[in-house]
């Protein structure tokens, strides 16, 4: 996953879960929060999409949350009941906008049989085995 992509999951899953835009709003970053959607929305090049995390970012570091959206002390480690001889075996709710390298959010499938819809569009996440 590049940092782009993991820095637009945390977004997403921020956004989702209805955190983001009041932490954002005391933050004095509400517009950045707007500006990446729209930014998202529109299909915006990589590089104006990272200015616009920075300058969230560095806001909410000011505000006092340590490492902004995705602190950098975060290490990954696969799961062992997710992974058979070295293969992801898993399958999960992935972010449509995935496969374009552009947001690596996702949910596990568990029980649900409807995705989830993405926080950015509403289109629904689509179901796919997480590459390595």
């Amino acid at each position: 996953m590049s940092k782009l992509s993991e820095r637009l999951a945390a977004f997403c899953r921020e956004l989702a879960s209805g955190d983001l835009r009041p932490v954002a709003a005391d933050a004095g970053a509400a517009d950045a929060v707007d500006q990446i959607l729209a930014d998202l929305r529109s299909g915006t090049p990589e590089e104006a999409l990272g200015a616009e995390l920075d300058r969230l970012d560095a806001a909410l570091i000011r505000y006092g949350i340590v490492g902004g959206l995705t602190p950098t002390a975060r290490q990954y480690q696969a799961s062992p009941a997710a992974s058979d001889g070295g293969h992801l075996t898993a399958e999960v709710w992935a972010c449509p906008r995935g496969p374009q390298g552009r947001c690596g959010r996702w949910h596990a499938i568990g029980a649900a049989t409807d995705p989830p819809a993405c926080a950015v569009d509403d289109s629904p996440l689509v179901r796919k085995r997480p590459s390595r």
